[in-house]
């Protein structure tokens, strides 16, 4: 069926739940080699987001990609301007702000008609136009031309396509529920291979089929399809039909669901479209401690509950910046909308997908030894399971992109919200929210929710350097404020003292430091040797902030390998970008930084890393001027190192 509202010759066409293609005006444009398609595919499946070029160059390449990635990627964006752009448009891609995008005004794509279609059908059935439901439902999945993402390569596509085609096979459940409630079993037949793809075998689906079989009197088709369907379950994933199918077969061997005389009988027991519901799990307590974070609480409840397309919301930074916390809050609020249930599951120790698969199916009832042995199997079997249901998964502390990739959901109305040291940029489509340091107000109101409210506002001053010196990080100020209360005899003050004191060299609270430095710890165990003894050469420097200049003096690095090197270190949130030019230690990771440069690096190489800095004389002035690198910092070593630290720069 031919989806209506062709777009005109003044608009582009681009096509990605098929053929990766584009037309203008009823002519198909030469999209030029697989991987360029590749580029255009991404910055459609980016849902009318921009796309930075480390976000493309992920995106097609994955973590492998070449040395000229970057200008590749300007090359296929040019080309693909030339090949997409009407003489009246200059770019269909936009490139500002170091940002990629697709010009919404000129360009139009059958994923964004899709969505359109299902939103219409959604907002029809609330209205109980059950009728126009089900005309929008099939116009979108008719939209679908085969296997998705056809004709492009990249990394990413793989996985988007699975995706893309279990969602066109969740509206062709759909159109198959509303024809049997509408009483048309005939077009219950409606099903397009390219609907089903290599989605593991739907339940639902053959529930429908099987109901409208048994409606039209082919009672012996319906039993067909039942034997065949147990037969795959059993040879694929070892396992028999759910409970739903099984109660619908036996409905039909009794002769309960007979042939239909008027579009208002059901199967016995068997409601169309309705859903077996899984047991809700329950979510850990919220913590009572949670401060600020209402834009980081907002981005993350709009994005699970979009109705749309299946939830995938990534929630990065720090470790004991409260990434955990976080996530269980945004759970707690939004889990009305999972009626299915909501799964909370600690990674801990690094798992592969099909050990976390078989870990989930436990919380469904499977237990080990009805599980199947291949890996393959269990993962197949998680997505049937929970197909079709409106399930909260969230994965605390992942590690690697393949854990998320092995539970995506795969329908709109199931979500995955998890936890992350740093962005994965093999986690295509997922929405994205970093958790960085509190601000003093905020610091000063979480102290004042672990140590007393009194007591930090008699010393609201101390408080707040107490705030700076903890940079933020909500562990630290666990920490300092659970010092506060074993310390009652202590002013804040004093506690200020003793920790910038132990900042250089640990003696007071030697116990608090190391709680507070076990997630840098743990990121540099992470980030790897050569990433690691940048961050502690960079804080040699004896300001607050370095630029890239002097942190390529430090490094004794091109200025372009320095930005490299810095960027990463911004990903793994052990710096702050400053601006475009300058970057940052948190205080306390500075410190850190600092005390293991020394030993680690050694003071021979710590004193040429500080000559390079003072003989390049590169600090930024507009930087000085902002105050963010002329205040100098305390130097932590020997006295003969604090001497040499201490030379103007």
């Amino acid at each position: 069926m031919d989806a209506p509202g062709e777009p005109s010759d003044a608009v582009t066409l681009i096509t990605v739940l098929g053929p990766v293609q584009a037309w203008r005006g009823g002519i198909k444009l030469d999209l030029g080699s697989p991987q360029q398609r590749g580029v255009l595919a991404a910055l459609v499946l980016a849902s009318r987001r921009s796309l930075t070029a480390d976000g493309l160059i992920d995106s097609v390449w994955g973590e492998d990609p070449p040395r000229t990635a970057r200008e590749t990627i300007r090359t296929y964006v040019s080309r693909l301007n030339r090949v997409l752009a009407p003489v009246t448009y200059s770019r269909m891609i936009r490139f500002e702000l170091g940002r990629y995008q697709l010009d919404t005004t000129s360009i139009t794509t059958d994923l964004d008609r899709f969505r359109n279609l299902v939103t219409a059908a959604s907002e029809a059935r609330t209205s109980d136009d059950s009728e126009a439901a089900s005309q929008h439902l099939r116009h979108a999945a008719a939209l679908a031309q085969g296997p998705a993402l056809v004709g492009a390569t990249g990394h990413f596509v793989d996985s988007a396509r699975q995706r893309l085609m279990d969602l066109v096979g969740s509206v062709v459940e759909n159109a198959l529920a509303l024809d049997i409630e509408l009483g048309r079993f005939e077009d219950a037949g409606f099903e397009p291979a390219i609907a089903v793809g290599d989605r593991p075998a739907s339940e639902r689906l053959v529930e429908l089929r099987m109901t409208a079989l048994s409606y039209q009197g082919r009672r012996a088709e319906a039993l067909t399809l039942f034997d065949e369907t147990r037969r795959q379950l059993r040879e694929d994933f070892g396992i028999d039909p759910g409970a739903r199918l099984l109660h619908l077969h036996q409905e039909i061997l009794r002769g309960l669901v007979e042939p239909a005389p008027d579009h208002n009988m059901t199967p016995v027991g068997t409601p169309a479209g309705s859903q077996e519901r899984l047991p809700p799990v329950p979510l850990p307590a919220r913590t009572t401690t949670l401060v600020g974070r209402r834009n980081e609480l907002a981005m993350i409840t709009a994005a699970l509950t979009d109705s749309v397309s299946p939830a995938v919301v990534g929630v990065t930074g720090l470790g004991g910046m409260g990434k955990t916390a976080l996530a269980i809050h945004a759970a707690h609020l939004v889990r009305s909308e999972f009626s299915d249930g909501q799964i909370f599951l600690d990674l801990g120790d690094a798992a592969a997908g099909d050990e976390i698969a078989g870990r989930l199916l436990q919380y469904l009832g499977v237990p080990p030894d009805r599980q199947p042995p291949s890996a393959a199997g269990r993962l197949a079997l998680w997505r049937t399971l929970v197909d079709g249901k409106r399930l909260l998964l969230i994965l605390d502390n992942v590690t690697t992109p393949e854990q998320v990739h092995a539970v995506l959901p795969s329908r709109p109305g199931s979500a995955l919200l998890f936890t992350t040291w740093r962005r994965l940029p093999a986690v295509t489509g997922a929405h994205w929210v970093a958790v960085g340091p509190l601000s003093g107000p905020e610091s000063v109101v979480l102290l004042r929710t672990v140590s007393g409210t009194s007591r930090v506002e008699t010393e609201r001053d101390a408080a707040l350097e107490l705030a700076a010196a903890c940079s933020g990080h909500p562990l630290a100020l666990h920490v300092a404020g659970a010092r506060l209360l074993a310390r009652p005899n202590w002013s804040i003050a004093r506690l200020v003292e003793e920790l910038r004191d132990d900042l250089d060299n640990p003696k007071v609270m030697k116990s608090d430091c190391k709680i507070v430095d076990a997630p840098i710890v743990a990121t540099l165990e992470r980030i790897g040797d050569t990433t690691a003894s940048a961050f502690r050469i960079l804080a040699l420097s004896d300001r607050l902030g370095v630029t890239v200049a002097s942190a390529s003096a430090l490094l004794d690095l091109d200025e372009r390998s320095t930005v490299g090197v810095l960027e990463e270190l911004v990903d793994a949130h052990l710096m702050l970008a400053v601006s475009d030019i300058a970057y940052s230690h948190l205080t306390l990771a500075r410190a850190y930084a600092r005390r293991q440069a020394w030993q680690i690096e050694g003071p021979e190489a710590c004193r040429e890393a500080q000559s390079r800095l003072w003989a390049s004389r590169h600090i930024s002035r507009p930087l000085q001027d902002r105050g963010e690198v002329d205040q100098p910092i305390r130097i932590v070593g020997s006295p003969e190192n604090q001497a040499l630290s201490m030379r103007s720069v």
